[in-house]
């Protein structure tokens, strides 16, 4: 879809892809916008800003042998828990598989308010 779409375009569009995700326009709209929010601070960015990473550890047997049985099951050897801080204080905590796949984050942004 170029440019010079027309609005009729782009509502069909959105209709058809919300329509293949099965569900309403409305709800994909504020599914695409959560996902643009959370995106640029549990996936890597191709440009900057980056964030200075705090922690790095790959997760071993070791681990899971001190873990509940259970997280065998979502967790593997390989994996690594990142601790990332951006540069507006920004630390975003993520598990990630061996092929670079962010499986799981939590964002925590600045508290701003004592300022």
């Amino acid at each position: 879809m170029n440019s010079s779409s027309s609005d009729a375009e782009l509502g069909q569009a959105l209709r058809t892809r919300a329509a293949a995700c099965g569900c309403a326009p409305e709800h994909f709209l504020t599914l695409a916008q959560a996902t643009a929010e959370w995106q640029p601070r549990a996936i890597m960015p191709t440009f900057g800003p980056f964030p200075h990473p705090i922690l790095e550890e790959t997760i071993t047997r070791d681990h899971l042998n001190d873990w509940p049985e259970w997280s065998a099951r979502l967790v593997f050897p390989g994996c690594k828990i990142e601790q990332l801080n951006w540069p507006d204080g920004t630390v975003t905590t993520r598990l990630v598989n061996p092929r670079g796949l962010v499986l799981a984050a939590t964002i925590d942004r600045p508290d701003y308010a004592h300022l």
